[in-house]
């Protein structure tokens, strides 16, 4: 670690979205993104198709400009890595009873803002 440094990086995000071709597709991005004060650092786009039915698959890697994290150390980041692994290697009975917990779950929350910000 540098002298002087805080441990803190800005936050880049990789976003991925795969939609019918139509125009005006990056300035909807674009858009968005600055309403979110993200920055683009660089964007990548394909095309799948040449036909009606066409798809564009968009990568875009941004910088949150409102936001720092504190930079993980390698270790930090591998037991991160490894406890994404194990929860994402699921059965299909798993993961369906995951996902219908999930389900009940958001259920709760959405009956419970309702009932919050209703009683005002």
């Amino acid at each position: 670690q540098k002298t002087g440094s805080d441990g803190m990086t800005p936050l880049y995000l990789h976003i991925k979205s795969t939609a019918p071709a139509s125009w005006g597709q990056q300035e909807v991005f674009r858009k968005i993104l600055n309403d979110l004060n993200l920055e683009v650092i660089d964007r990548r786009t394909n095309r799948h198709g040449r036909t009606l039915s066409a798809e564009v698959q968009t990568d875009l890697y941004v910088k949150d400009k409102t936001m720092n994290i504190k930079f993980q150390k390698i270790a930090g980041q591998r037991r991160i890595k490894n406890a994404l692994k194990e929860a994402m290697d699921l059965t299909k009975d798993e993961l369906d009873t995951f996902s219908k917990a999930i389900e009940e779950l958001q259920k709760l929350v959405d009956d419970d803002c309702a009932a919050f910000f209703h009683a005002v």
